[in-house]
C-alpha cells in the first residue's frame, strides 16, 4: 500500500493543525513501541528532557530524519521536477517535524501563542495550518529556501549542548529552543510552498500518508 491507494484523507472536521497533530499522536505511540522493541528508542520520555542526554539524542534523530526525507524529495526533483512524488516527501517531513514537536513538548497553541502573543489570530478563529502558511516567509527559489531551512533546524540542535561524548552537563535555554524549533517549522511551510503546496494540499497529502502509515503498522511492515 501507498499513497496513491488512498484517494480522501480520513479526519474528522476541525482545525487542520490540531487534527494533524491529533494524528501524529497516534501514529507516534504506536511506533515507540516499534523502534523500543528495535533497540533504537533512546528515551520513552513524551517530552523528552531537552537537558538530559538521551532526550538530546532523540531531537537530534528526528533532525535528520527531517533532513533525510528532504534529501529524497530533491533527489527525485532532479528527475522529475515538481511532481506527486517530490511532494509527497514533504508529507514524510511533515510527520518527522510534528513528531519532532510533540516529543519537544510543543503543539499548535505554542504557534499561535509565538505567532500573535496578542490572540488577534485566535479570536478571528482562523485555522492554524493556515496560520502557519500566512506567517511564513514568501518563497524565493528551491535552493534558498531548502538552504534555510537545513540551516534553522541545524541551529535547532545547536541549542542541545550535551553530546554523547560530554560528561558535564549543559542546561539548554528552552526558550530558545522554542523559539527557534517554530521558526524552522514556518521555514519548511516556505519550502512546502516552493513546492507548490498550499494548506489543503499539505493537509490532504499528510493525511493520505498516515492513513499508508496505519496500513504499515497493522501489517507489521
Amino acid at each position: 500500500m501507498n499513497i496513491n491507494d488512498v484517494t480522501t484523507p480520513d479526519a474528522p472536521q476541525g482545525d487542520r493543525l490540531e487534527l494533524i497533530f491529533a494524528r501524529q499522536t497516534e501514529l507516534m505511540e504506536k511506533y515507540h513501541v516499534i523502534e523500543d522493541k528495535n533497540g533504537l528508542l533512546q528515551t520513552p520520555e513524551v517530552p523528552v528532557n531537552l537537558h538530559s542526554h538521551k532526550g538530546q539524542a532523540r531531537l537530534k534523530d528526528f533532525a535528520w530524519r527531517i533532513t533525510e526525507e528532504l534529501a529524497e524529495g530533491l533527489d527525485a526533483l532532479t528527475v522529475e521536477g515538481i511532481s506527486p512524488h517530490v511532494q509527497e516527501e514533504m508529507s514524510d517531513c511533515l510527520h518527522f517535524i510534528v513528531e519532532m514537536a510533540l516529543i519537544s513538548g510543543i503543539g499548535p497553541k505554542d504557534f499561535w501563542q509565538y505567532l500573535n502573543p496578542q490572540g488577534d489570530l485566535l479570536n478571528q478563529k482562523l485555522d492554524g495550518l493556515e496560520i502557519l502558511y500566512m506567517s511564513s516567509k514568501a518563497p524565493t527559489t528551491i535552493t534558498s529556501n531548502v538552504t534555510e531551512f537545513i540551516a534553522r533546524l541545524g541551529m535547532v540542535c545547536h541549542t542541545l549542548k550535551n553530546k554523547p561524548w560530554k560528561q558535564t552537563q549543559i542546561l539548554t535555554d528552552v526558550d530558545l529552543y522554542r523559539i527557534r524549533f517554530i521558526e524552522s517549522f514556518l521555514s519548511f511551510i516556505s519550502v512546502c510552498r516552493c513546492m507548490r503546496i498550499n494548506p489543503e494540499k499539505l493537509f490532504n497529502l499528510y493525511f493520505r500518508k498516515s492513513e499508508v502509515n496505519r496500513f504499515r503498522q497493522r501489517s507489521n511492515y
